[in-house]
C-alpha cells in the first residue's frame, strides 16, 4: 500500500511550487513590458546615431514633452541633470514604464536607490550634475513615451510622448 506523503512535505512542495510559478510569471511580465524584447526599438550604435536630441532633467520635469522620430532613425539622447535629487529617464511603451516605475518602487522599499545602473538599455540614472547617454533606433510607427520613474516623479509630470513615424 503507498504511503501518504506527510503534511509539512507537501506544505513544501506547493509552496515550492507556486514560488517557481510566480518567478516565471514575474520573467514573463518583465519580456512583456519590454525588459527582455523590446516592441518599440533596439539599442543602437553611437556610430549610426544620426541625430542628438539633449534632454534637460530638471525638478521634476524634463524640458521637452514631445519627440518625433522616424521608424529605423537611430538617436543619441543626452540626458543632463540639472536637478537637485536623482533623476532618470526610460523610453518604452506603457507597459515598459510602469513594469519600470514598479522596480523603482520596490528599490525604495528595499532600502533605498543603490541604482548606480540599469541593466537596461533603454534607461539611465542620474546623480544631481550629471550627464548620460542613451542610443536607441526605434523600429516601428507608434506612440511612446519617456520618463523618470523614481518614485513620485513621473506622477508628478516628469514624462513625455515618443511620436514615431514611417
Amino acid at each position: 500500500m503507498p504511503s501518504t506523503p506527510h503534511p509539512r512535505v507537501l506544505t513544501a512542495v506547493t509552496m515550492l511550487a507556486a514560488g517557481f510559478m510566480t518567478l516565471a510569471g514575474a520573467t514573463a511580465s518583465m519580456a512583456d513590458a519590454g525588459h527582455k524584447h523590446f516592441s518599440f526599438g533596439r539599442p543602437g550604435k553611437a556610430t549610426q546615431a544620426k541625430r542628438v536630441v539633449r534632454l534637460i532633467a530638471s525638478d521634476v520635469k524634463f524640458d521637452r514633452k514631445i519627440l518625433n522620430f522616424r521608424v529605423g532613425e537611430t538617436v543619441k539622447f543626452v540626458v543632463v541633470n540639472t536637478g537637485e535629487g536623482d533623476h532618470e529617464m526610460t523610453i518604452g511603451d506603457k507597459a515598459t514604464q510602469l513594469a519600470h516605475r514598479r522596480e523603482m518602487e520596490k528599490m525604495m522599499a528595499n532600502g533605498g536607490m543603490k541604482h548606480h545602473g540599469h541593466g537596461h538599455p533603454n534607461a539611465t540614472y542620474l546623480k544631481p550634475g550629471k550627464t548620460r547617454t542613451i542610443v536607441w533606433t526605434f523600429t516601428k510607427p507608434g506612440s511612446f513615451e519617456f520618463g523618470c520613474n523614481i518614485p513620485g516623479h513621473y506622477e508628478a509630470g516628469m514624462k513625455g510622448r515618443i511620436i514615431v513615424r514611417r
